[in-house]
């Protein structure tokens, strides 16, 4: 947070607090969503669409009649600020104003504060611009509705870390002067089409340098199935989580173009995009490389607010599925809630923070702050898809299954390209319900095949499809890199919190491959004893 920043929100406070908009919580809200866009560089993206979908629509679809209410409310809003500074306000040391002509805030003092912006020629995040969407068509009404859509695209988009938006003009586009510093290497444009039965949007991400498709996205609207707001807001957060959450693709292509350059880019930034990429296929190595780059940026003590969050993800790999044999999981874990406190302490505003926190919450087993952490996080960004699947992993084991899956099914559905560990609660929902065949079939997908709990679930799956080699396989590794895991089950209450009946069909699957291994099942017998004689006493 700069310090000019800080000024801003204290003046904010005394303006809130103020007889002058003591009853004016409307007012109040506009205001505070206003000043807090623009603090965060998001000024040109603050239109009428945006603030009715914010700040008036209480979860209805928004129209022109919604729009209208924010022309009305921005002109009271304009009228109490003047009237505040003429009286109470008077000796204030900064001046919070809304111009004519548009929604975003404005902060002036004797000095000519301005918040703080970029000055170095140093690629520090994720550029996007933005061009108008086109439409064959003069149909009001429609320009309306393309109008809406991309201002939800691009709000969407704004709320992720290491991404700043650029709204474009048409002309603007691979023309001569497309090296601009305001054109930005990505650039998303979409096409509309009306037809009888609905929709359809098309929205492609073009790289500048290749004028080729990074990425593409189409959706189509049935009129019968959903609301048209319904059907704007969900396909923003599928292209600004595609594009926003940095998947493969997007952090690939930049990369390789920053290569060829020879870019001045923020070392955090291109970290943030290698571990984007190793995210969607996570290894043992690369997770070494980058927690140890991580680590070196912050002790070099010149570290964005993002690089502590990223850094407690990697410490909370670390621990989750035991890469570090040089130290134990405990301090790890230790670590990682250390690590996300500072980036939290200082940009409290970012979902991806928040989400790290309901993560290592999670591990700790504090389920309660693990989902209020969560909850935080999608308070500030909705479409943050790791801290819907931590809520999901919350409620799923806190029997809540059918809710806990559901907001799985909708995380992967926003994500094309998620990172597979996102799959561990459809795994767990079919073990559960004993539909081991699907559960074979969906455990293959996540591409962490020597990792603990992927060997634990393998294992409990094989030994109940009766597929004895493909048990030995499994079972084998899991002994090699994890011999605490027999003491874990030993105990009354396993470190893990599941439903009923999940620990018990690990157990059986376990037990039946060892059964097919013509091997003594004394193991998992001396378990089943020992967790039935805890449980007496």
């Amino acid at each position: 947070m700069t310090e000019n920043a800080e000024l801003v929100r204290a003046q904010l406070d005394r303006i809130v607090a103020s007889k002058t908009f003591r009853q004016a919580k409307r007012l109040c809200a506009l205001l505070e969503f206003a000043v807090e866009e623009t603090l965060q560089g998001r000024a040109n993206l603050i239109t009428a669409p945006t603030v009715a979908l914010e700040i008036f629509s209480n979860g209805r679809d928004i129209d022109e009649r919604s729009e209208g209410l924010v022309r009305v409310q921005a002109r009271q809003l304009r009228m109490k600020l003047s009237s505040y500074y003429e009286g109470e306000g008077r000796n204030d040391p900064l001046r919070i104003s809304m111009p004519q002509g548009g929604y975003a805030a404005s902060f002036q003092k004797p000095n000519s504060i301005q918040v703080d912006k970029p000055t170095s020629d140093i690629v520090d995040c994720i550029e996007i611009g933005i061009a108008p969407f086109t439409y064959h068509g003069d149909d009001p009404h429609e320009l309306e509705l393309i109008a809406t859509i991309q201002g939800y695209v691009a709000t969407s988009l704004s709320r992720f870390a290491n991404v700043r938006v650029i709204r474009l003009d048409q002309a603007e586009l691979f023309s001569a002067t497309s090296s601009a510093p305001r054109v930005p290497e990505l650039i998303l444009t979409g096409h509309f089409v009306r037809e009888k039965a609905g929709a359809i949007l098309t929205v492609d991400l073009v790289s500048k340098k290749t004028q080729g498709i990074v990425w593409s996205f189409r959706s189509r609207q049935e009129r019968s199935h959903s609301s048209c707001d319904e059907w704007r807001r969900k396909s923003a957060s599928q292209i600004a989580v595609n594009i926003g959450s940095q998947s493969g693709v997007v952090a690939t292509h930049l990369l390789d173009i920053w290569a060829q350059e020879n870019a001045a880019v923020d070392p955090v930034t291109i970290l943030s995009m290698e571990l984007a990429r190793y995210r969607v296929r996570p290894t043992t190595e690369e997770h070494l490389r980058l927690r140890e780059a991580f680590e070196k940026i912050i002790q070099n003590g010149s570290a964005k607010p993002i690089a502590w969050s990223a850094l407690a993800y990697l410490y909370v790999e670390e621990h989750r599925f035991f890469l570090n044999p040089k130290t134990d999981n405990t301090s790890a874990l230790k670590r990682a809630m250390t690590t996300v406190q500072v980036a939290i302490g200082r940009e409290p505003s970012l979902a991806e923070h928040w989400a790290v926190l309901s993560m290592v919450y999670f591990e700790l087993r504090e389920l309660e702050r693990a989902e209020s952490a969560a909850r935080k996080a999608l308070e500030r960004n909705p479409d943050n898809t790791d801290a819907m699947i931590v809520l999901s992993h919350y409620l799923w084991n806190s029997g809540e299954t059918k809710e806990g899956l559901a907001l799985t099914e909708t995380a992967l559905s926003l994500q094309e390209n998620p990172p597979s560990w996102y799959n561990f609660a459809r795994v767990h929902d079919l073990i559960l319900n004993g539909d081991y065949e699907a559960a074979n079939h969906e455990n293959a997908k996540i591409e962490m095949h020597n990792w603990f709990w992927c060997l634990v679930l393998d294992a409990t799956i094989q030994g109940h499809l009766g597929r004895e080699p493909a048990f030995r396989a499994a079972w084998s590794k899991l002994e090699e890199t994890a011999q605490w895991f027999i003491e874990l089950l030993k105990s009354d209450r396993p470190g893990w919190v599941f439903p009923e009946g999940f620990v018990e069909n690990i157990l059986a699957g376990i037990e039946k491959g060892k059964q097919l291994s013509n091997k003594p099942s004394a193991t998992i017998t001396d378990v089943r004893e020992h967790r039935a004689k805890a449980r007496l006493k």
